[in-house]
């Protein structure tokens, strides 16, 4: 589940940054430990809306998760703070998507 969710448009693509609260201590896909709390999970996304749908289109491994707060419970307080730094790291992540898929503004 989000619990924060925000589009950035980058000249014609978008990339969805969406903000949960991870309790899991290692990743299902890679078995790889990862730490619990905050993590935002980047993914470039083309969506559309018919009648009062909103769809979302994105592709598998085409973006790419960050821990942002690395704490054991959550609360309204340590949301607001991960989302915080998600917008100090904002840039970095977008110089990432620019850089890998060529992107330009």
């Amino acid at each position: 589940m989000f619990l924060h969710k925000e589009y950035l448009k980058i000249g014609e693509n978008e990339i969805r940054f969406a903000i949960s609260f991870n309790k899991n201590p290692r990743s299902f896909a890679t078995g790889q430990p990862i730490d619990k709390g905050y993590r935002v999970s980047a993914v470039p996304v083309k969506r559309t809306k018919l009648a009062n749908v909103e769809m979302e289109e994105f592709g598998a491994f085409t973006g790419f998760n960050d821990t942002l707060l690395a704490i054991d419970r959550q609360s309204q307080k340590r949301l607001q703070e991960a989302i915080k730094i998600l917008n100090e790291r904002k840039e970095k992540y977008i110089n990432w998507f620019k850089e890998k898929y060529q992107w330009t503004d």
